[in-house]
């Protein structure tokens, strides 16, 4: 027997379970092709822009992520050579 068959008749592996899940990714695809052969968005239509201060906020979020993310890297470089020079 295969590894692949192997681990595909485990007993928690059921063909039945993921028919659905295959079902709806065809769906999904179909509805998303047909959205884009009609020239319709793709995004929720109850979606609505975002305001000029929504959008200053999601990039300061973003900033501010980064940047903790630098400040991190930073203080085990300082650590790192700290110990190197001892």
């Amino acid at each position: 027997m295969s590894s692949s068959t192997k681990l595909w008749s485990w007993p928690s592996r059921s063909a039945q379970p993921q028919r659905p899940a295959i079902g709806n990714v065809r769906q999904n695809l179909a509805n998303w092709l047909d959205a884009v052969r009609a020239g319709r968005s793709l995004t929720s239509e109850a979606r609505r822009p975002a305001t000029d201060l929504e959008s200053e906020i999601s990039r300061l979020r973003a900033e501010n992520a980064n940047l903790k993310m630098e400040r991190e890297i930073l203080k085990k470089a300082a650590a790192f050579f700290a110990r190197e020079s001892k």
